[in-house]
């Protein structure tokens, strides 16, 4: 199974997981994308990424240092 999701790379789940990747693209970029996929979808979602996903995101990075129990992959 292949779940996209930076909270599973937290250290409780993690020796639950056999393999962890981590597709490398800045917060700045990877927001833009969902938020545009959303509209694509019809979602207005850009209050909640811009109110909540994006400030998690940062907050468990700088909490966690998720990238570094992954493989790296760069991706532009």
């Amino acid at each position: 199974m292949i779940v996209d999701l930076i909270g599973l790379f937290h250290p409780d789940a993690m020796p639950h997981i056999d393999v962890a990747v981590w597709c490398d693209v800045d917060l700045d970029t990877a927001a833009r994308r969902g938020m545009a996929r959303d509209r694509r979808l019809g979602r207005d979602h850009d209050r909640l990424w811009r109110d909540v996903w994006i400030p998690n995101e940062r907050d468990f990075e700088a909490r966690f240092a998720p990238r570094g129990g992954a493989v790296v992959f760069s991706a532009g």
